[in-house]
């Protein structure tokens, strides 16, 4: 596996413990990727409002205000995988 896709499959899984639930038919790993994908990477994700994220399918004002929470843990995990060697 790529360095890239490992980065991106371990962020997807933070994002999915951070998100707790997933949404009817889709499990948490699965929104996790799709937020992420949507949103262009981590700091996409990150760089919005709560009442932004609110609006995302599978997140509402919950999920949300514990994801504007968590965004700095976050984005330190996504600093240090972005430093892990090839």
């Amino acid at each position: 596996m790529s360095k890239s896709k490992l980065t991106g499959w371990i962020l997807s899984v933070l994002l999915a413990v951070f998100l707790g639930t997933g949404m009817a038919g889709k499990p948490v790993l699965e929104l996790a990727g799709e937020l992420l994908g949507a949103s262009g990477g981590l700091r996409g994700l990150m760089d919005q409002h709560t009442r932004q994220l609110a609006q995302l399918p599978g997140v509402g004002p919950a999920k949300a205000a514990r994801l504007d929470r968590k965004s700095t843990r976050l984005n330190s995990s996504h600093v240090a995988l972005s430093r892990m060697p090839s």
